[in-house]
């Protein structure tokens, strides 16, 4: 009877293992398709999803007129407009995508700042403006529709007069005009990548800090758009913080203030490795 029990006992085992190695297999698929569901991080399918213009309406049912416009960009930054070209821009911000859902934090100067949360229901935007300037946060819900007026031109760096965001005037200001003027810092003193500083008499309302490496922008101009940082340090002037180094955009480029009502200013920046100020 021995080797019949023994037998039974490493048949029995065997089982055991087999369906152990089976149970794990799933649980490693169950992950896998989790966490690729959704895109994440600023990239992938599930960011793709979001890129373009969508035209807002109050509440999470669409109907009535549109409230306004949220542009959300390939490079991870999004601004609200008042029109859909892009114009009389509202805040700006940077956003990432994880497993389906949006968010990001925006400044709405001079207001206050807060965040994003959004996320595609079928085609529909749904999308949360969360208010910090009021106590308890204020959540604005919003539900939207990708718009279909035609090509947008301040998501493909093509505007009416070569604007990357919106159909003002383009400004070639001095570079070196004082110590309230333009500032560009290749290494901030906090993290070591680039600042760049508007004039003061600008900087109440800039709303859009970038780099072009041609002015007026054209098509294709745009090397990054920068995050606001804040308004209120070296005599109230609008800091915008960028990705890497000042050297890491090279030469010949142009630092670009886009104003709310699409207005551009465009200082030139010989070598993005010295301080120009």
């Amino acid at each position: 009877m021995l080797p019949f029990k023994f037998s039974s006992l490493r048949l029995t085992l065997g089982l055991v293992l087999l369906a152990a190695v089976l149970i794990g297999s799933t649980s490693c698929d169950d992950e896998l398709s989790g966490g690729n569901g959704g895109g994440g991080g600023g990239g992938g399918s599930g960011s793709d999803a979001f890129v373009g213009t969508w035209q807002l309406y109050k509440g999470k049912a669409l109907g009535g007129d549109p409230i306004w416009y949220v542009h959300f960009r390939g490079d991870g930054t999004f601004f609200f407009s008042n029109f859909p070209d892009g114009t009389k821009v509202r805040s700006t911000g940077t956003y990432t995508v994880s497993d389906g859902k949006l968010t990001g934090p925006f400044a709405n100067p001079p207001t206050g700042n807060g965040r994003v949360e959004a996320k595609l229901v079928g085609s529909m935007l749904d999308l949360d403006f969360i208010e910090y300037w009021h106590t308890p946060n204020k959540v604005v819900p919003y539900s939207g529709k990708a718009y279909t007026g035609g090509a947008v031109a301040h998501l493909t760096g093509a505007g009416g007069s070569g604007s990357s965001s919106g159909n003002g005037t383009a400004e070639l200001r001095p570079s070196e005009d004082g110590p309230v003027g333009f500032l560009w810092k290749p290494a901030a003193d906090s993290d070591g990548k680039l600042v760049m500083v508007f004039p003061e008499d600008i900087s109440p309302t800039v709303a859009i800090g970038e780099i072009h490496n041609a002015f007026p922008p054209k098509a294709g101009s745009l090397v990054e758009t920068g995050t606001l940082a804040y308004r209120s340090a070296n005599g109230g002037r609008a800091h915008f913080r960028f990705s890497k180094p000042g050297a890491a955009y090279g030469k010949g480029i142009y630092a670009v203030g886009i104003m709310p009502d699409g207005k551009i200013y465009g200082f030139a920046i010989p070598d993005g490795a010295e301080r120009v100020n």
